[in-house]
């Protein structure tokens, strides 16, 4: 999953058993001080959340962003992150999306 200019793609759920690849508006706010950002590389899937939750129990309101986890790359940190520099890889507990964004505490370096 790669971004399309100034655009995330996402997995997103639109009804019932029903899920498309859609190009979103990405997040141009500046990056906060505790604030990492950078392109997704893996995207896990859990079987409780995109499963029974887009099949057995759906009950989202649509369009929504599953997600289980990430691995990103560190390409940009804030300025009160100091222990995490571009090029690291750190896992999240994020959207399935082309980028991540998170807060300090909120990612495990790998």
């Amino acid at each position: 999953m790669s971004a399309i200019g100034s655009k995330d793609l996402c997995v997103r759920f639109i009804a019932k058993a029903t899920a498309e690849l859609a190009a979103v508006d990405r997040n141009t706010a500046p990056l906060k001080d505790d604030e990492v950002e950078g392109p997704t590389l893996v995207s896990l899937v859990s079987a409780g959340t995109e499963v029974v939750g887009a099949y057995a129990n759906f009950n989202a309101a649509t369009p929504a962003i599953p997600g289980y986890a990430a691995v990103f790359e560190v390409e940009t940190t804030g300025r009160a992150v100091s222990d995490l520099r571009p090029g690291d890889l750190v896992l999240f507990f994020g959207q399935h999306r082309s980028r991540q964004r998170a807060a300090r505490g909120d990612v495990l370096k790998l």
